[in-house]
Parts: C-alpha cells; structure tokens; sequence
C-alpha cells in the first residue's frame, strides 16, 4: 500500500518542526511515485506562504479553535477528520504533542495510523499526549528521547520508535549577495551571526554581554567586529524580549556593533557572508537546525554544548561548544571570543580555524542528507502500513 501521509502543523511561522515538513514536503515530491503527501496547517503564516511557494499541496484549517470554545474544536475536529476520509489518507503525523492530541481527538476508532514527532522541549502538551496512543514516536536527537523518557511515562507502547535527525538544508549563498553583505558590513570586519526566530529561550543577550565585557577590557577590538542579527519575533508575545534587546544594545553601548536586519528571505545568504555563526539558547535546543545551516554555509559555528546541538558541534572538531544555559554563559562565552578576535586580528583566522569549518561542512553533508530523512521517512511509513 502506498503511504499517503498527512501532516498536522499546528504553526504558521517558521520553526524548527515547520522547518521538518517543509523539507518532508520537498522530499516526497521527489518521490511522488513511491509517496502522496499534505500539509494542514491550523494557522496561517509564512509556513504556509513557503509552502506554496516550494508547490507542496498544503491547506489550512478553516475551523480555528481553542479548547476552552468546545463548539469550535467540535467543528474543527469534524473538519480534520473529514479531510482525511475523503483524501483516504492512511497516515496521520502530528509534528508536536499538541497535534498529536487533537488527531487522536478527532480519529478516535479510526483505522488510520498515527505518528507522533517529538520535535522540542518538553511541554504540559507532552503530559496529556502520552495518555493517547500513537502507532509510532519520532525524536530529531537522542537527547530529546532522554528527555522525553526521563520525565514522561508513555501510557501506550508505540510499535515503532526511531530517532530521525533533520535533513540540513544545503542551498548555497548566492555570491553576489553574500559580496554586498560583506561590503555592507565592511571586509575588514570580523562578522558574527546570530540568526532565528527571536524569542526569549534564544538568548541573543548572551552574545551582547559577552561582546561589552570584551570591549571593556580591550577597547581596539570593537573597531573590528560587527553582529548581525537576521530574524524577528513569531509571535506577538515575544515583542518585549525583542524590545529588551533594542535596549540592551544601548545600554552596553554597542550601536556600532550591533545590527537588527530584520527578517529575511535568503538566511544562507548572511550565513556565507559572516565568518561565526554565535547559538546561545538558554535552555538545552532539542536539535538545533539553523546550526547545521550555518555551518553547511562555511560560518564557524559557536554554540551550546548541551541538548541537542553538540551531535552536530563536536567541540575543536567541527565547531566550538559552551555551556549557553548556564546562568553565566556569558563568561564561557567571552574566552572564545576573545581567542576568535585575536585570531582575527593578527591575520591567522584561517589557518587557526579553517581545518574545523571544513570539517563541520563534511560532518553536516554526511549526516545529515535530504537523502538520509527521505529514506528513513519512507521506511517508517512503509512499517507502519505493514503492521
């Protein structure tokens, strides 16, 4: 029987779970005689916009809901579980416990199967999840598996249960783009990144402190080093903590360092044109996608050598890795920035961190393939139709 999957994706924005069935959604068009697919999004968004634009077949949930309206969720139940008997699909997955939840809700005595994708941190989601069964769970690290055993009990024993890393996306910088960058920023500079969806987990002000520590104790370097931060908050909620940073760039007098651009189109873009890429999450990332962008895009990727992350940044092999969730991650940071700066300045960035960039880009492209994720896909869902 051929799979015919669709996704459940309760976000518009751009995530790390909408991130996966986007490029799920790219993969099974490449293997549309061996696969049929579908996203259902709840919400609109740029996700949605994305999706369109890539010409993966996509909709969104007419009926929006919350739980506390029962008329609403009732009609949106009604509407999910229509779409699926009347598309026939066979596969039901939920790209977060919430999804899993309101599947399970509206495919009570159904015949179809479900998987759960367990792609963050843990949630109150994730406690109510467990008490409906799921015909497999999916984990993106073994430090998301952990965790979710660690501190959950599953009520009902999945027939499969597979850790399945994302792909990493490998569309190269446009040259002449990543030329205008660098010039806008200056050739002479030693360019860092943060980049991603801002939100207060993200802890982009790790990164500030750190940089008005060092500049404090050698004036010269803020001369030569410039921030960019590329992205803007998903959610309405997050506007403070963007705000906060705004405010945090004064008050550590780093205006002429720092730069907001704001949301853009093309991140690969300013992932080849910067020289580090800078991952300072304040709490374990479960996997850590735009890491492994960053560093397939050349950028010496320094980040967090908890969660999730350090399967991808092996610490003085493929990048450089420090405590980001300590509540001092500032201080951890600063010694490697102080060494990046240094390096920097006396001319010997390349020859002091070209061998681990590479390796980083060898680590990515061997690990982590469209290839490896359609293969591995298409297997568990072939098994679950088997069984």
């Amino acid at each position: 029987m051929k799979p015919k999957v669709l996704y459940l994706c309760p976000n518009g924005y751009l995530g790390g779970a909408e991130r996966f069935v986007l490029e799920a959604g790219l993969i099974h068009l490449s293997q549309s005689s061996e696969i049929d697919s579908e996203i259902l999004f709840f919400s609109d968004g740029v996700a949605v916009e994305k999706a369109k634009e890539y010409g993966i077949k996509c909709r969104v949930l007419r009926n929006r809901f919350r739980f506390k309206n029962p008329f609403q969720m009732y009609k949106a139940l009604k509407e999910i579980k229509g779409i699926v008997e009347t598309e026939s699909f066979n596969i039901v997955h939920s790209t977060m416990p919430y999804a899993h939840i309101i599947s399970s809700l509206a495919l009570q005595f159904s015949t179809v199967k479900k998987l759960w994708f367990q792609h963050g941190p843990l949630t109150s989601w994730d406690q109510i999840g467990v008490f409906f069964s799921t015909d497999a769970i999916l984990f993106n690290t073994t430090y998301l598996r952990d965790e979710h055993y660690k501190n959950l009990k599953q009520s009902f024993s999945p027939s499969i249960e597979k850790i399945v890393p994302y792909s990493i996306n490998e569309d190269s910088p446009e040259a002449s783009e990543v030329e205008r960058i660098k010039n806008e920023i200056g050739q002479d500079k030693l360019r860092l990144l943060l980049l991603g969806r801002i939100c207060p987990w993200k802890g982009y002000e790790t990164a500030f402190k750190s940089l008005h520590q060092l500049f404090q104790n050698i004036p010269a370097f803020k001369n030569i080093v410039r921030l960019s931060v590329v992205g803007d908050v998903g959610r309405v909620e997050d506007q403070p903590y963007y705000d906060g940073l705004k405010d945090l760039v004064k008050k550590c007098e780093l205006e002429e360092v720092v730069k907001f651009w704001g949301q853009q189109q093309n991140p690969q873009n300013f992932m080849g044109s910067h020289h580090v890429f800078l991952h300072t999450s304040n709490i374990p990332e479960p996997f850590g996608l735009v890491v492994g962008e960053a560093m397939i895009c050349g950028a010496l990727c320094v980040g967090s050598s908890v969660g999730g992350t350090p399967e991808m940044i092996k610490h003085m092999e493929t990048g450089i890795g420090f405590d980001s969730t300590s509540p001092q991650a500032h201080k951890l940071l600063y010694p490697h920035l102080e060494n990046l700066v240094r390096s920097f300045y006396s001319g010997n960035f390349e020859n002091d961190y070209g061998k681990m960039i590479n390796s980083g880009v060898e680590h990515i492209k061997n690990n982590f393939s469209r290839k490896r994720l359609g293969d591995d896909l298409l297997e568990i869902y072939q098994n679950l139709l088997r069984k």
